[in-house]
């Protein structure tokens, strides 16, 4: 209840004081809509003569799966102390799953569904995936959709069926194809920039009269009657996509989309009001330039815009298709509250992501996340699994994660470890390293590398590349953010047209640029 709810409530209950109250303070965890924990943490002090009826018995989760809970709710201070017990088995041990990459993290869990699924007894319904943010979705969606596993999103939209995805993937289609009509009305007046509707309607009459393209008919601005304004707007518009188009003959498909949704004004529009619903928009935004750099990566020197925006259109048909009725759910801890599955995930459990960078430093805030994993993990019956990644790609490049303050909380005893942090120990790193951008990174002294040489001849500017990856040679094994361990069977080219081809376990054979493929040769 918000403050108001909670008035009300005290004015209606004032003459004989007749009030019944059910609810529990740890999972108060809607404070971004107006919900406010006082209500209940300071009902007593309102009503001195109530009866208190603590319902502690728990009849969904193992015993093991409670001590996880109760462990992480006992840091906060502001909360009615209980002690949570059931009769319910000890059950499984809590695992936490390490993964080498966001991608990474959800291969291993569809891999961990397969597992459960062919010891027999689990129907795809019994399992559940959690999220603290919206964009987290759509690595778990890919990995889903490769193992032919039934997937809803609970409470949401798939991922690449979202507006501000749509719109995003609008704008990049013009980049590829500017006489898309679709794609040109969809975003020609998004963000808002003075093509009003008429003016819309003069364009493309123009266009059919003289059958031309809406794109071609840009072109004719005065011929088609429109007045200096509108003109004057989509000129600007032209020239955004035109700029975007000449730096994706020369510029990677990750870096030209990062500079096209930022100057069309995309991210400008969805933070403007600085509410959590437009700042989800625009991560989930973000979340599409990384899925375009990981791709990017993936395919090396065939990477492009237009094969992206292929596979795009297949997921889409994919999930406008979907209809299994015995499906995972994938969904935002928010979405959780009041559901219940066999087995739970729930992923990002770092730094900055859960608990989110917003809250973090909030101590009022920082307790409303560890009230959020409370129920979170108390959706699972018999076994849960908490997940994290290494590194994980932000804004099209990746950066090194940290783990989450939650996971040195939790009581080690009920805690085993799955995964590879401890393997990353093992690999040597090349001397640089470049982002999925081909911006510079940093080297193992932390010196900037720089993203170009002016000062040296092209035969010298090779012989630097060759060096920093002279020991990525045929028969070695290395280790890959995404594809993990593989070896090296072929290696062609020089300097920054220099690739490698590895055979990945589990994954097959790829064929990887060097200057993007981050490859670390394992000791």
């Amino acid at each position: 209840t918000n403050q108001v709810q909670y008035r009300l409530a005290k004015q209606l209950a004032a003459g004989h004081q007749n009030i019944c109250v059910v609810g529990d303070d740890a999972q108060s965890i809607y404070a971004f809509r107006g919900a406010d924990i006082t209500n209940i943490l300071s009902f007593q002090r309102d009503y001195p003569d109530a009866t208190i009826i603590r319902l502690e018995q728990n009849y969904r989760s193992t015993k093991t799966i409670l001590k996880c809970a109760a462990s992480i709710i006992k840091q906060n201070k502001n909360q009615l102390r209980k002690d949570l017990w059931t009769q319910n088995e000890e059950g499984a041990p809590v695992v936490l799953v390490e993964a080498l990459s966001e991608k990474d993290e959800a291969q291993r869990v569809s891999r961990l569904i397969r597992d459960h699924r062919a010891r027999g007894g689990y129907d795809y319904k019994d399992f559940a995936v959690l999220y603290r943010t919206n964009h987290q979705s759509r690595s778990f969606e890919d990995a889903m959709r490769t193992e032919g596993i039934p997937y809803r999103v609970l409470g949401g939209m798939s991922f690449y069926q979202r507006r501000e995805i749509r719109d995003a993937l609008a704008y990049l289609r013009l980049v590829v194809n500017p006489h898309d009509a679709a794609s040109l009305r969809r975003v020609i007046n998004y963000p808002t920039r003075g093509v009003g509707h008429r003016s819309l309607e003069r364009l493309t009459d123009y266009a059919r009269r003289n059958n031309i393209t809406l794109w071609q008919a840009m072109n004719c601005l005065q011929e088609a009657g429109l007045p200096a304004r509108s003109r004057n707007a989509i000129g600007a518009f032209r020239a955004i996509i035109e700029t975007a188009m000449e730096e994706s003959q020369q510029d990677g498909p990750g870096i030209v989309a990062r500079r096209l949704l930022t100057s069309a004004g995309l991210f400008r529009d969805l933070e403007k009001d600085n509410t959590p619903q437009g700042l989800v928009r625009s991560e989930n935004v973000k979340e599409l330039i990384s899925a375009i750099a990981e791709h990017a990566m993936e395919q090396g020197e065939d990477a492009s815009l237009s094969k992206f925006l292929q596979e795009v259109a297949l997921v889409t048909d994919a999930d406008e298709n979907a209809s299994s009725s015995d499906h995972i759910t994938l969904m935002t801890l928010h979405a959780s509250k009041g559901l219940e599955f066999r087995v739970v995930f729930i992923g990002g459990m770092e730094e900055e992501l859960f608990p989110h960078a917003r809250a973090a430093r909030e101590p009022a805030e920082l307790e409303e996340e560890r009230r959020l994993f409370y129920v979170g993990a108390t959706r699972a019956k018999s076994q849960l699994y908490l997940c994290n990644a290494v590194s994980r790609f932000r804004f099209g490049s990746t950066g090194s994660s940290i783990p989450s303050r939650f996971l040195s909380e939790i009581d080690a005893s009920i805690l085993k470890k799955q995964g590879s942090r401890s393997r990353q120990r093992r690999v040597q790193h090349p001397p640089w390293t470049r982002d999925a951008y081909g911006v510079a990174a940093r080297n193992t002294e932390g010196r900037s590398v720089p993203d170009r040489e002016p000062d040296k001849p092209e035969s010298r500017r090779r012989i630097v590349y060759d060096e920093a990856f002279s020991e990525i040679v045929p028969g070695i094994q290395v280790e890959h953010d995404t594809f993990g361990t593989g070896k090296v069977l072929k290696r062609d080219g020089h300097g920054r047209q220099a690739t490698a081809t590895v055979f990945f376990h589990g994954v097959g054979q790829k064929k990887l640029r060097l200057i993007f493929a981050r490859l670390r040769r394992v000791e």
